[in-house]
């Protein structure tokens, strides 16, 4: 029992200083993200591209850029009029993880011979808790 209580003991400060780190993790993103804001203002410069400026202590870069996607309800009726091999689209292949786990008992030799073409790697487990008294007064927040 005296195990349980200081296993427990170890996670309960564990968790606070997870739930510290977190909030100075949260505020410091925070405060960074409006400080480079206030720069890029500062800094002007083309939409694209990056601009130095030069201070007494710092060479500083803004690199501006522009988000680009594909319409494809516009695309699929302008794709007949582009040239063969002139087309800038481009197509991406990926795993349909829900059919490729529905193989896995449905056709077991299928699925060892699509498995050779499949890398699987550990994801990053993640962490998430809840304080018991906000548990036990109905409030749920989890962080």
């Amino acid at each position: 029992m005296e195990d349980d209580a200081s296993r427990a003991s170890v996670l309960d400060s564990l968790v606070n200083k997870l739930a510290w780190a977190r909030k100075s993790e949260k505020d410091a993103v925070e405060r960074r993200q409006e400080l480079e804001q206030a720069i890029v203002i500062l800094v002007s410069g083309k939409d694209e591209g990056v601009t130095h400026e030069l201070t007494d202590k710092w060479d500083i870069a803004v690199t501006r850029k522009l988000n680009r996607k594909l319409n494809e309800d516009e695309w699929a009726k302008i794709a007949p009029s582009v040239p063969a091999g002139l087309e800038p689209v481009k197509t991406k292949l990926e795993l349909d993880i829900k059919k490729y786990k529905a193989i896995e008992t449905a056709n077991p030799a299928l699925y060892a011979t699509v498995s050779r073409a499949v890398i699987i790697t550990p994801a990053k487990a993640s962490v998430a808790v809840k304080s018991l008294k906000e548990v036990d007064s109905g409030n749920h927040k989890s962080w």
